[in-house]
């Protein structure tokens, strides 16, 4: 995951230098922050087994 996260980072400076501007940067952390927020309470939700995404009939064959 390093790696890839360096490569985006590589790429971008070749192809949109202003994309990893400070400015730029500070101005999506905000954003980041609250998808990270979100993400980390659906993977706690679904770990404790607060919500199943299972579905009732998946296994069944419908012939």
């Amino acid at each position: 995951m390093l790696v890839s996260t360096l490569a985006l980072l590589v790429l971008c400076a070749i192809f949109a230098p202003s994309a990893i501007a400070p400015g730029a940067l500070a101005g999506s952390l905000p954003f980041a922050a609250v998808l990270a927020i979100v993400g980390l309470a659906q993977m706690l939700v679904v770990q404790q087994g607060g919500f199943d995404l299972s579905l009732a009939g998946a296994s069944r064959s419908r012939w």
